[in-house]
């Protein structure tokens, strides 16, 4: 049995809603999922938290705050497509491509925030993604990590390391997460069930494969193929990924399970597998009273396993699996997806978000805590998976390659760096060797948790990514000016450590507006632009000027004729009409 009565059937038997609800919850699955999205606060050069300000100021009225979410940056969409204004389509379109904004379902959101939520134990300086694609948590981590271990918006300490098994989803997960700008990234593509615990986190997000159901409003014809042995066919792949999951936590660190689903069978039983098979190592964690103000359904400590026959037969204990399959079962159905019905396990601590009480998508989220004291965990066996990573994809420190000396002495003469700047922290790939020059045509930054963690997945093959680009060499005929250009996604890591009197000039908010229309603007066309010139040297510049009270940077060339900034096309067309 399938479909919409197969699945009003099963859900009214798990009572995931109380019975005077159940007009609200299945009224809810029929509407259109509402647009939610989240600010990138550490975007470069401050446009995110100049962003931030203008929606707080109501420079769009299709948006309202989510109240309940930490620092105001997260918004949901509260008016039709079709009375949406031209501005705000524009808006929408460009920030959304350009990562300024990351379009995020509200109940997805939830997971990354209680990940971090503060302990009183100490910052939290590593944490593991396990199933990282599309990469929207992600981006959330890198945000929280930053700003919960530096209380800065862009300065790294840290690391986030996002994790998937697929190459194709790595790609377009790195793809999402270069705007973070951040030194703190690792990218690696391993079989999450066999992840290497050579090393530990102290967070970690297990954010499982699933059926997805909790999504049906966002995919409505999902609904027409829902089954309801969908969740026992995943169940078994849940648990050791969520198994792997706690054994990559340190004692004292945090784990959090969560799935877009439902089902109890992909959920709380998952749960009460992790209790039983940890003992006394881990915790289930009360987080009631966590982001105040988002409504939530406690976990169920009891629920139905079901055949997938015509009338969907209850399934009381695993002894009847088998007369079940005589009956046309047809799926994977093991014992542990069976309620214990033991209350000490005290599986109402987990949470489930169910549509109609935040006008969201559905979820379920549990958050573990692995006991400081606790005996270390078995041995788990390190990764022999044949997935690999990029082959080539091997970073070596700038000052220990051939040229490498002369190149950081070209780059700090070039940017006017002082001696602060941590040229220790700077690697180039393996593979690039700068085409027949042989010179090195682009220069990553690491974070030093993330170079630590970026030498071991080095040595076990699964790295795809490390840091974040913050130099890149240039093709210019002119011998005059230096050779390497600013990064417009490393900016924020070079900016304190550049000479303000050579390298930075503060300009009219009218002439920075003008700047971003053109990528070559003649130093005399634009009023007052060759004055505030003065006194800077030749080649990589950044240009900044005041909006809102935030100081908006970009990255620029100038050169004996012309300024030209470092275009980033839709975004910075977007961007000449917002700044205000």
């Amino acid at each position: 049995m399938r479909g919409k009565q197969a699945f009003v059937q099963y859900y009214s038997a798990q009572r995931i809603v109380d019975e005077e609800q159940w007009g609200d919850f299945t009224d809810a699955l029929e509407r259109p999922l509402p647009i939610t999205f989240t600010v990138t606060r550490q975007f470069a050069g401050g446009l995110g938290l100049h962003l931030q300000d203008r929606l707080r100021d109501g420079a769009f009225p299709e948006v309202h705050c989510l109240d309940w979410y930490p620092d105001g940056s997260a918004w949901k969409v509260v008016t039709r497509r079709e009375e949406w204004s031209p501005e705000f389509k524009g808006f929408l379109l460009a920030a959304t491509e350009s990562g300024l904004i990351v379009r995020q379902e509200l109940v997805s959101m939830i997971p990354a925030l209680m990940l971090c939520e503060p302990t009183g134990d100490g910052a939290i300086q590593s944490i593991l993604d396990m199933c990282a694609a599309p990469g929207s948590k992600t981006s959330q981590l890198l945000q929280l990590v930053r700003e919960r271990t530096t209380g800065l918006p862009f300065a790294d300490d840290g690391v986030v390391v996002a994790n998937d098994i697929d190459a194709n989803r790595c790609q377009l997960t790195l793809n999402r997460l270069k705007c973070t700008g951040s030194s703190a990234l690792v990218m690696t593509r391993c079989d999450a069930t066999c992840f290497p615990t050579n090393t530990l986190f102290d967070r970690v997000l297990c954010d499982a494969p699933c059926t997805g159901d909790g999504t049906i409003r966002k995919s409505p014809k999902m609904m027409s193929r829902w089954k309801s042995t969908s969740g026992t066919n995943l169940h078994c792949l849940q648990i050791k990924i969520a198994a792997r999951a706690f054994q990559l936590t340190k004692p004292g660190g945090r784990m959090v399970y969560s799935t877009c689903s439902l089902n109890p069978v992909e959920n709380e039983a998952v749960v009460q597998y992790l209790l039983r098979e940890f003992g006394s190592a881990i915790e289930l964690v009360d987080m009631s009273k966590a982001l105040n103000g988002l409504h939530r359904s406690p976990g169920l400590s009891s629920w139905e396993v079901m055949a997938a026959t015509k009338s969907c037969t209850k399934l009381s204990s695993f002894k009847d699996v088998q007369s079940a399959k005589d009956a046309g079962f047809g799926g994977n159905c093991p014992s542990s997806v069976f309620p214990l019905h033991d209350s000490s396990l005290e599986l109402s601590r987990a949470m489930r978000f169910v549509p109609h009480l935040n006008d969201s998508g559905g979820f379920f989220v549990a958050v573990f805590q692995r006991v400081p004291t606790c005996s270390p965990l078995a041995d788990a066996p390190v990764m022999t998976s044949t997935i690999r990573g990029s082959n080539d994809c091997t970073f070596t420190p700038l000052l220990e390659v051939d040229g490498g000396r002369e190149m950081a002495e070209t780059l700090r003469s070039s940017m006017s760096l002082a001696d602060t700047f941590p040229m220790n922290l700077l690697h180039v790939l393996k593979r690039d060797d700068g085409g027949e020059s042989g010179r090195r045509s682009k220069v990553y930054m690491l974070s030093p948790q993330a170079l630590e963690k970026t030498r071991f997945h080095t040595e076990t093959e699964g790295l795809m990514h490390s840091g974040v680009r913050v130099f890149e060499r240039t093709c210019r005929k002119d011998s005059s000016l230096d050779d390497f250009r600013i990064c417009w996604e490393g900016l924020p890591h070079v900016l304190p450590h550049m000479n303000p009197d050579e390298r930075i000039r503060l300009i009219p908010p009218s002439t920075f507006r003008a700047l971003l229309h053109s990528l070559a603007v003649p130093i005399d066309s634009l009023s007052g632009l060759r004055d505030a010139l003065d006194g800077a040297l030749l080649g990589n510049i950044v240009l900044q000027s005041e909006f809102r009270g935030h100081r908006v940077s970009v990255a620029a060339r100038y050169g004996r004729v012309s300024v030209q900034v470092q275009n980033r096309g839709a975004l910075f067309r977007y961007l000449a009409r917002i700044l205000d």
